[in-house]
């Protein structure tokens, strides 16, 4: 997915009013400012009764995949660009629970969701610097997560060393989970 092809992906949905935020290697890369690396997917955390409005929204995306059903949701379309879908539901004002395969269930802080980045110079909602640690820093990571982990920590030491409470805890929370 190029960056073009996420800022075509984020203008249907924005048209479609969507609510969405930002994940995974895009997520990342939204809030260090720029492309770190080639990205084969865009990931979107959506809720999971607005399916059917991205689905009518994206006609050119088709499912792929529901084996994670109803956690998450991959969509393709013939060029082969996919769109993963984290769904999740609103159970409680500011907390978000995703189901999960076995019937596990996690809960996302709302507040999580709702980062400020940018793609292609464009504004977006990303998910936040502790919730990305959360995805990307687990004891089945992989390298391009250490990877996307560390450009993360340099960016927020280098950048923003010491301005303000909010950015140095970003720095410290990066620092804890090294």
């Amino acid at each position: 997915m190029t960056p073009e092809d996420v800022i075509a992906v984020l203008a249907a949905l924005d048209a479609g009013g969507i609510a969405y935020w930002i994940d995974g290697g895009w997520g990342l890369d939204a809030l260090l400012g720029q492309q770190t690396r080639t990205h084969r997917d865009l990931d979107l955390g959506v809720r999971l009764d607005d399916v059917p409005r991205i689905e009518t929204l994206l006609p050119q995306f088709r499912r792929e995949s529901e084996e994670e059903w109803p956690g998450f949701l991959r969509l393709k379309d013939e060029r082969g660009r996919v769109v993963d879908l984290l769904l999740v539901e609103r159970r409680e004002a500011g907390e978000l629970w995703q189901q999960l395969a076995g019937g596990r269930r996690v809960r996302h802080k709302e507040s999580e969701t709702r980062a400020s980045g940018s793609v292609g110079g464009r504004p977006v909602r990303c998910a936040s610097v502790a919730l990305q640690l959360e995805h990307h820093n687990h004891p089945q990571a992989t390298d391009q997560d250490r990877a996307d982990i560390e450009a993360l920590r340099q960016k927020l030491l280098m950048k923003h060393r010491g301005e303000g409470p909010l950015l140095r805890t970003s720095c410290e929370a990066v620092q804890r989970r090294q």
